[in-house]
């Protein structure tokens, strides 16, 4: 929780007046007979002292019978508690310590802690709205039990009301619409609010069950004037500043009077009249100077005097104008890299500074370190006169101060990189044990506040590169499901906007308002998005190409809306995708022609995300060729703009489908790539996913253990997170690997080893169901089928009943029946599913394991891949099948051709092997003839399925996984053989080869070669 301290003379320890107001709020808290929650309105313009009078109220309550109080108070300046379950988690704290009414809600909000940092948006918000119910009821529950009375303070009211000039960002904050909701319903709470008039908004149309009381605060009256100064002269006094406490003493009724005047009786300029006193002015030369006669009023020439007295002080002065545009807060570092001075020094500065009434401190974590802030009300009156009025010295250069503070806080980003960097180690090493939350949790909020300070003073440096600042970090937000985070970056965006005002100061600044508005009308599109709501996606399209036809008509404005439009179609429709993307394609190539500098950019960053989402439609469909080639295209365009949270998640991709095509070493270096960037950018759960793809990529390659290693790293990344996703893609991914390596190695536990990788698969399918994700259904369901199949194949030979076997049998097949099925439901008829073959092939394997058992079930999946995979089989007369090279070829689909005529041969050796072992004696005797004749029958039909089985393979890829085990296992075949039946099979294998025209260059021939079997 955020909490501030005021320094110098304007925090006296008494409030000065305000009796009446006090005496009402105090009053409507101690009304015992009025059970109605009521929301107080403490309304008054800045500097009025609306803050100061928040403490005090919770110091009156804090000795009250029956009351509790939080403390203390909750701002609305920060942004982070314009998200409900921010703001509960402050009034939580900040009402501590309470009783066990709130048993549940520390449950949940533990628990939230750590999914979210998963990744996964539903999740997360799904949890976030647990925490909040968990925290209303256990609200209700302690305002039952302890009959006490509930008072929470908020100030900065005004900026939960966010207008309504930008549509698509709702009129309150979403803190505000939820509070309200509540408090209708939950008696016995009293909210006091303090803002300024803009907060109004906020009162109207709230349930009639709020009772709404104003309280405004209005600007001293002359006594209360005297009363301040003699308040802030005791204070003085205090502090040991005699000087400054004499000059206040010795104000005469006639000066006080004029001071009361002047000041216009707000509280915040007779507290700059005190720091004016206390930097050593002359109170008589102050009010002389106002009375001069000039186009200004005496009131805007007191202000302007006391400023420029405090601005052209040696040292303070200096710090005061940093301190202007330094609204994110000014602490040591920042002020070393600004004035280029030692640690010391720059401390020494910024501890006098604590003498003016007008700034506060924060501390920071452990009390370490102070970062300083001024009164909201002065940032505007520095900003217009720190750099509008003429001092002595040269005027600091604004952009090189922002410069200077951007390479400060682009130094503690890449510092908090480091850290999360080894957390994350840590629990890949430990699986999660003894991480120290509270230091990970500060340290992703540090990473959040750096990035939104950056994009503060990106924007103020420079608008138009600041903006495209805000567009990456809102793009990598919402692709990581990181709504929260998003939201507060819109939220910086728009205050910037409103900051720039109208007209020539927007056009000068190259700021394009209109980009920018449209920017923001896309937020419920990506939200639903990140939400994985793809449906809702194209609502909320359709919403806005109804309501903005016109807007439309610019090529850039319609290529934003078109590239998510096309993004949730890849979830729906994927064959929908590939016209959608080129007619995008089409439009941005002419933009980047364009001379507008932001254009140009965005339509690059568009042209990447366009191309990536192509691919992942491809992917879907399995054409890995086009998967790869727009993979590769996205991956060039965003190293232009250098966008390296998409690069990692790009070459993470493509390193995927590269595996899919054979071409793994080049996998493997993209995704180690893709594995470095996001550990350095500090994204937890990506490396998981990363670490995850190298598993899957060692799996494929037949390297077990390895594969294994990096699963059990991401999946203990995964578990610390809470992400359900990625548990249940590492466990998919550990069940194949565990499941392989068994069938490797044949060991002697390899039944529990393939035991444990069916309970991985069976708790991922767990998973998936659960977040209804269908097609990493069927790839646990098919893993679960194999893990049955394996132990088939495994206690086939051991004295098991055929009770046992048989169960063994019908788990395998309906687990791989239901996968091939669920695979057959996600694509069009006119399309084929990878899985689904898989799923049957597999089904066939389990036929062949299983013996007479299973032989029925072998059948007739192997008649449903036959007829699914007809245009896969090579025609005789051609050495290609018709359908390659053709855009629905999925070379993927040709293994499983390939595995298919393997069980073929593999089952026809199995069950001819004595005739293909015949011996042949050199006589030409009836024996012989008879022999010959059966083992060449036998060699013309196994010589087909091995031929066929390698030569669909390589359509593949020559060097993959199952490639090289089918290879060897026909070794291990094939060199048992007698040299003169070898011979008859050589034969056999050059008739296949000429009706298939590959005469002498067949696989199978090319391996007998190199395995010495046969001689060129």
């Amino acid at each position: 929780m955020i909490t501030e301290t005021l320094t110098g003379a304007f925090a006296t320890p008494e409030l000065v007046g305000r009796e009446k107001e006090l005496e009402k709020v105090l009053g409507r808290i101690q009304d015992t007979s009025n059970p109605r929650s009521c929301i107080i309105f403490l309304e008054g313009p800045g500097g009025i002292g609306k803050t100061r009078f928040l403490k005090e109220i919770i110091t009156r309550c804090k000795t009250m019978p029956g009351v509790k109080v939080s403390e203390p108070l909750v701002d609305a300046y920060h942004l982070r508690v314009h998200r409900p379950i921010e703001f509960v988690q402050d009034v939580y704290q900040s009402l501590t310590p309470l009783d066990s009414s709130f048993r549940e809600y520390e449950k949940h909000a533990r628990v939230l802690r750590n999914v979210r940092l998963s990744g996964e948006a539903v999740q997360v918000e799904t949890q976030i709205q647990q925490v909040l119910d968990s925290f209303v009821a256990g609200l209700k529950l302690f305002l039952n039990n302890t009959g006490q009375r509930v008072v929470i303070l908020l100030d900065t009211l005004e900026r939960f009301a966010y207008g309504t000039d930008i549509p698509d960002v709702p009129e309150a904050a979403e803190t505000w619409t939820w509070l309200t909701g509540q408090l209708k319903d939950t008696p016995n709470i009293v909210l006091v609010a303090a803002g300024r008039e803009e907060a109004r908004p906020l009162l109207k149309g709230l349930d009639a069950s709020i009772e709404v009381l104003p309280v405004p605060l209005d600007t001293f009256s002359l006594e209360e004037a005297q009363a301040y100064f003699q308040a802030a002269a005791a204070t003085a006094r205090r502090n040991r500043a005699d000087r400054v406490a004499k000059s206040l003493e010795s104000l005469t009724p006639e000066e006080v009077k004029l001071a009361h005047e002047l000041s216009g009786g707000r509280p915040i300029m007779l507290a700059l009249t005190a720091d004016y006193v206390a930097s050593g002015g002359l109170l008589q030369t102050l009010f002389e100077s106002s009375r001069v006669a000039a186009k200004k009023t005496p009131q805007e020439r007191f202000k302007e005097k006391i400023l420029e007295r405090l601005l052209s002080l040696p040292r303070l002065g200096e710090v005061l104008r940093y301190m202007a545009l330094t609204a994110k807060g000014l602490n040591v570092d920042l002020l070393c890299n600004i004035l280029g001075l030692p640690g010391d020094v720059a401390g020494n500065y910024l501890r006098d500074i604590e003498q003016f009434s007008f700034v506060k401190y924060r501390e920071g974590r452990e009390q370490k370190t102070k970062t300083y802030f001024l009164h909201d009300e002065l940032y505007d009156l520095l900003r217009a006169t720190a750099f509008g009025v003429a001092l002595p010295g040269a005027e600091p250069d604004k952009k090189e101060i922002y410069k200077k503070v951007i390479e400060c806080y682009e130094m503690r980003f890449k510092n908090v990189r480091h850290d999360l960097r080894k957390v994350y180690e840590q629990i890949q090493t430990n699986e999660g044990r003894d991480i120290d939350w509270d230091e990970l949790g500060e340290l992703l909020a540090r990473r959040s506040e750096i990035l939104l300070a950056l994009l503060y003073y990106r924007l103020r440096e420079d608008p138009p590169k600041g903006y495209r600042r805000w567009v990456r970090y809102d793009h990598e937000a919402v692709i990581d499901g990181d709504l929260e985070f998003a939201l507060q970056l819109q939220l910086e965006l728009k205050a910037y906007s409103r900051e720039l005002g109208a007209g020539k100061d927007k056009k000068d600044s190259g700021w394009d308002d209109d980009l920018v508005r449209w920017s923001l009308f896309l937020t419920p599109v990506k939200r639903a998005w990140a939400r994985g709501e793809s449906s809702k996606v194209l609502e909320e399209v359709q919403k806005i190409e109804n309501a903005w036809p016109a807007a439309l008509q610019d090529p850039l404005r319609k290529a934003m809306l078109a590239v998510w439009k096309a993004y949730a179609l890849a979830y729906i429709n994927p064959k929908a995708v590939a016209m959608e993307i080129e007619s995008v394609l089409k439009v941005l190539e002419s933009i980047r022609e364009s001379n507008d500098e932001i254009s140009v950019w965005l339509a690059k960053m568009l042209t990447a995300f366009a191309y990536r989402i192509r691919g992942y439609a491809y992917r879907v469909q399995e054409r890995i060729e086009a998967t790869i080639a727009d993979y590769r295209q996205a991956s060039v365009w965003l190293r232009d703009i250098d966008l390296k949270a998409e690069i990692a998640t790009v070459n993470n991709d493509l390193g995927y489908a590269l595996m899919l095509k054979g071409e793994s070493s080049d996998a493997y270096s993209l995704v180690e790539n893709a594995l470095e960037l996001r550990s350095e950018l500090g994204l937890g759960t990506q490396v998981a996913y990363s670490l995850n793809t190298l598993a899957v990529i060692n799996t494929h390659e037949g390297r077990y253990k390895d594969a294994i290693d990096y699963a059990s790293k991401a999946l203990a990344i995964f578990r610390v997170f809470e992400a359900k996703r990625g548990i249940g893609l590492a466990k998919t991914a550990l069940a194949e690997a565990i499941r392989r390596q068994a069938n490797a190695l044949g060991s002697a536990d390899a039944e529990k080893q393939i035991e444990q990788a069916f309970k991985h698969a069976q708790e991922a399918l767990a998973v998936f169901e659960e977040i209804g994700e269908k097609s990493r259904q069927v790839e646990a369901q098919i893993e679960m089928g194999c893990a049955r199949r394996d132990m088939v194949k495994v206690m086939h030979d051991l004295s098991l009943s055929q009770y046992e076997m048989q169960k063994l049998i019908e788990e395998s097949r309906d687990s791989l029946q239901k996968a091939s099925d669920l695979a057959a439901s996600l694509v069009s008829q006119d399309q084929i599913h990878y899985r689904q073959v898989d799923a049957l092939v597999n089904l066939a394997w389990l036929g062949f394991y299983a013996g007479e058992m299973g032989e029925s079930i072998g059948k007739e999946a192997e008649d449903k891949v036959e007829k699914l995979l007809e245009p896969y089989e090579l025609p005789e007369g051609k050495s290609r099948p018709e359908i390659y090279g053709r855009n629905e070829y999925q070379p993927l689909l040709s293994t499983q051709l390939g595995k298919l005529y393997m069980l073929k041969g593999h089952r026809f050796y199995r069950d001819n092997y004595e005739k293909i072992s015949l011996h042949i004696k050199s006589s030409n005797d009836e024996e012989t003839v008879r022999n010959e004749a059966i083992v060449r029958d036998v060699c013309q039909k196994l010589a087909k399925y091995y031929f066929l089985a390698l030569e669909h393979n390589a359509f593949y890829a020559p060097e993959y996984r199952d490639f090289r085990i089918a290879r060897q296992q026909i070794y291990d075949h094939l060199k048992t053989l007698r040299m003169h039946n070898l011979q008859i099979f050589a034969e056999c294998l050059t008739e296949w080869e000429e009706k298939y025209d590959l005469v002498g260059r067949s696989q199978l021939r090319q391996m007998l070669v190199k395995r010495a079997l046969l001689l060129e």
